[in-house]
């Protein structure tokens, strides 16, 4: 009547004159004495896509791997498939007193519109973790999302009222000793959590002020393979520092891989070398992405 007719536990357990608890007690019993057995049959796609979760995390030493299914390499319905499993996984890690920090862009924006609103777990703050990019879409921008978010689970926000990169290294010292910029990076250096998205080359190079974006272009582009945490890395995960290092205001490379745990958000064909080069690096511990991405990780 359970498991083949699908009644429910209280109607089977009136039929047959027992309580609800005395039932539930009688399938533990009959399934531990192995009087029925439960089978689970994976459908193809999400079989194949827990093996190639389990490979990816071996092959590149990571903590966890989520892959989720899509029906293209690169679309609209791989931001919102990573966004929807991301929020799952974040949500379960989430404790009091946390410190989250996060980037901005559209994987991360996904995931925080995925989060569902809940009573409030006591004492969290959600921090940006690096300056915002003047020339990014307002409602991708760090300190947006960590409105959203906070607001989203009742927590405290912090920013870093800084752009990503300053015009040049007198700038960036005046900003960095400004007391309000000073303890925003103190926090998010303290995060437990970071939520981080990861960009391919071309919208790496939008984080950068105009004049050296140009220069970008022309010349060390071609060792880019994109930005985790809008810092830029070369194709085996290298911080890729001059002279953007010098002008970065946020979670450096170094603080990156101290956090704990670094949850990377990020799919589509465009973002494979982005990605591939962020897990040479060692940012990541935790890698949200889609089937497509997950085989050229495997190749």
């Amino acid at each position: 009547m359970i498991y083949k007719e699908h009644m429910r536990l209280q109607d089977v357990a009136k039929m047959l004159g027992v309580s609800r608890p005395t039932l539930a007690k009688l399938v533990e019993e009959i399934l531990d004495e192995g009087i029925v057995d439960i089978q689970i049959r994976y459908p193809g796609n999400i079989r194949k896509n827990l093996e190639a979760a389990c490979f990816v995390r071996q092959k590149y030493g990571l903590r966890d791997v989520i892959v989720v299914s899509a029906s293209a390499g690169d679309s609209a319905e791989i931001f919102d498939s990573i966004g929807s499993a991301g929020a799952d996984y974040f949500r379960d890690l989430l404790r009091e007193d946390m410190v989250v920090g996060i980037t901005g862009g559209k994987t991360i924006y996904s995931l925080v519109t995925h989060v569902t609103r809940e009573p409030k777990v006591a004492g969290v703050r959600i921090t940006t973790t690096t300056g915002g990019s003047l020339y990014s879409n307002t409602k991708y921008h760090s300190n947006t999302l960590t409105q959203f978010l906070a607001e989203k689970l009742n927590a405290a926000g912090h920013f870093i009222y800084a752009p990503t990169y300053a015009d040049n290294e007198r700038q960036r010292e005046i900003l960095l000793n400004n007391s309000q910029i000073k303890a925003a990076l103190d926090l998010c250096r303290k995060a437990n959590i970071v939520l981080t998205g990861i960009a391919d080359t071309e919208m790496a190079l939008r984080y950068l002020p105009k004049p050296i974006e140009e220069c970008m272009h022309k010349t060390a582009s071609e060792d880019l393979a994109g930005a985790i945490n809008t810092l830029l890395i070369t194709a085996d995960g290298s911080p890729l520092a001059e002279p953007m290092g010098k002008l970065f205001i946020g979670l450096d490379y170094g603080e990156l891989k101290r956090i704990g745990t670094v949850i990377a958000l990020a799919g589509g064909e465009p973002k494979h070398k982005a990605i591939k080069a962020a897990l040479l690096g060692g940012y990541i511990s935790v890698l949200v992405t889609d089937q497509f991405t997950a085989e050229y990780l495997l190749l």
